[in-house]
């Protein structure tokens, strides 16, 4: 809850004689304010100087002897690691955080420099995967939110580095990624920690795809198994953390696909269409235990969403590439217009921000697609730009008369 909102609401409830001006000075004392002097100030010190003396230790590291180069390294892990501790257990959680940070940062940079003394050979993620698992032992020792996000970008790079270097899907570093910061998220509560975990599970998904090297056409379908489980599964409060993500990877899809049609992926070798024989059972089970489960809980409007992961390149492979281009469009406005219906009926905020945001996106490229070549290119822009000035102007007034007797903030 927002101090600055308690505050604003507060003089509301004196004004409404709700409660009275000291009793709202007693319930603001109670949430002091938070600077964010206070809160980044220490950490940017640390870090910079952090960076300072690991920047120096660099520039001389081919004319310090192996043992001195160990003895810094340590010494610099161990002194980051027990500084956090001194400074957090004085009271200082944001300085301690910091410090606690950079040790782990160190201990990643420790290793990667003791293989290059030793001339160490990896042959997987391993070294990142400890480098993971000392920041989650950080992150659970201490539990300040600053330190969340270094496991969060040390496994992803992670999984990057094993896929783009061995062509490996790593196992260990998805299951590290999806217990460890799901379990912080949902122990921490708040929706920050889980939409980024949420995401950063769906493109570990995506890794695993490209390191099958299958066709990249196969996200589509895990996005859909994603989107399917949130809802078999129902985990509380990660609906949406999971389930957008998933849509996001739907509609980028189909939105990409608009632009290129079967027959030039085909002609021109680009990537091969998965085989219907799998792909059509495939679909057709996740779309009917997603049929049934919004079936059964009063939401089977939503089931328009489902439209994004349909293998439509299957429909319009063998049709002229106008056809192709008029069906993804009118799968692309579907979408749009029922997010933007479902946000009006809902009265929701976030949902209708959502679709007027994709229905100007999806507009401007298919501006793009049907006048780019036939139009002067001054001419082009200047009836793009009013175009979209003026579908904006109507839906953000379609939104505040909505609104104007108030409404749900997503």
């Amino acid at each position: 809850m927002s101090r600055k909102w308690l505050k604003k609401e507060g003089e509301e409830w004196v004004k409404e004689g709700i409660v009275t001006e000291g009793q709202l000075r007693h319930i603001l004392e109670r949430y002091p304010a938070k600077t964010i002097q206070g809160q980044l100030l220490p950490i940017l010190a640390a870090v910079l100087i952090g960076l300072a003396i690991l920047s120096y230790t660099a520039s001389n590291w081919n004319g310090i002897p192996p043992l001195v180069r160990l003895s810094i390294l340590i010494a610099a892990i161990a002194t980051f690691y027990g500084a956090g501790e001194i400074r957090t257990s004085r009271g200082h959680s944001h300085t301690g955080a910091s410090l606690t940070g950079l040790g782990v940062i160190c201990f990643g940079a420790a290793m990667i420099l003791v293989g290059q003394m030793f001339h160490l050979t990896a042959f997987d993620a391993r070294l990142f995967i400890l480098w993971g698992l000392s920041a989650l032992g950080a992150l659970y020792l201490y539990r300040h939110p600053a330190l969340f996000f270094l496991p969060f970008l040390i496994l992803t790079a992670s999984q990057i580095y094993s896929v783009a270097t061995f062509d490996r899907f790593s196992w260990i570093t998805a299951v590290l990624f999806t217990l460890g910061l799901a379990w912080d998220a949902q122990r921490r509560g708040g929706s920050l920690y889980r939409w980024l975990t949420g995401v950063g599970i769906v493109f570990q998904a995506m890794m695993g795809v490209v390191a099958a090297e299958i066709s990249p056409l196969w996200m589509v379908g895990v996005a859909a198994a994603v989107y399917t489980l949130t809802e078999v599964f129902q985990i509380p409060g990660w609906a949406f953390p999971l389930r957008v993500p998933a849509m996001a990877v739907g509609f980028i899809s189909t939105l990409l696909w608009f632009y290129q049609s079967p027959q030039e992926v085909v002609k021109y070798d680009l990537f091969a269409l998965p085989d219907w024989r799998w792909t059509a059972p495939i679909f057709l089970i996740l779309f009917s235990l997603s049929l049934w489960r919004k079936k059964s809980e009063g939401q089977f409007s939503d089931t328009v969403g489902w439209i994004l992961f349909l293998p439509w390149y299957f429909l319009t492979q063998a049709m002229p590439e106008g056809i192709h281009t008029v069906i993804y469009l009118l799968v692309l406005y579907t979408f749009t217009v029922h997010t933007l219906m479902q946000g009006f009926k809902k009265e929701s905020r976030l949902r209708i921000n959502t679709g007027i945001l994709l229905f100007l996106l999806v507009t401007l490229n298919a501006y793009f697609n049907l006048a780019w070549d036939f139009l002067p290119k001054s001419l082009f822009f200047f009836i793009g730009g009013l175009l979209l000035f003026g579908l904006n102007f109507l839906l953000q007034r379609r939104k505040r008369v909505s609104f104007s007797q108030g409404g749900e903030a997503r």
